[in-house]
């Protein structure tokens, strides 16, 4: 990462979260690379086969980003020549959840399926912030969530 993207990232994580996060996963491909790696690890082949029609030189970007972010894992499996396969970090796999949210959001916006199922029961399932303390979902962040413009 150069200095300038440096400095415009560490001045947007003290600003704006959301801004932040955007930095890291804001591209094309970054949450599609984080999402092809859910399953479990991949070699750099079988993660361009799977995303179909990303660059090998964006591919190596974004792979090269998401380890600098601490998402991914890069482990070596050849020396010579050395070769990398990819795993996510636990906080990688943390976005596993917020991956889902948006595959489920996009699908309905564009009247391609529905939300995840309960496989128990039939039933849509929906979410929603759990407070571990008061042990209720919280329905209404504005009273709750940080300010915001």
């Amino acid at each position: 990462m150069n200095a300038a993207k440096s400095a415009d990232s560490a001045r947007a994580e003290s600003a704006d979260p959301l801004a932040a996060a955007l930095d890291v996963l804001g591209d094309r491909w970054s949450l599609r690379v984080l999402d092809a790696l859910a399953a479990g690890g991949a070699r750099f082949g079988e993660i361009e086969a799977h995303l179909g029609g990303i660059a090998p030189n964006v591919l190596s970007a974004r792979l090269r980003q998401l380890a600098d972010a601490g998402l991914v894992d890069a482990v070596a499996y050849s020396r010579r020549p050395v070769r990398l396969s990819y795993r996510l970090t636990e906080r990688g796999a943390a976005l596993g959840p917020v991956i889902e949210a948006l595959r489920a959001w996009s699908a309905d916006a564009l009247g391609v399926g529905s939300a995840p199922v309960h496989l128990a029961c039939g039933t849509p399932l929906a979410s929603s912030w759990w407070c571990p303390v008061c042990e209720r979902v919280v329905r209404d962040l504005g009273a709750d969530a940080p300010e915001r413009l």
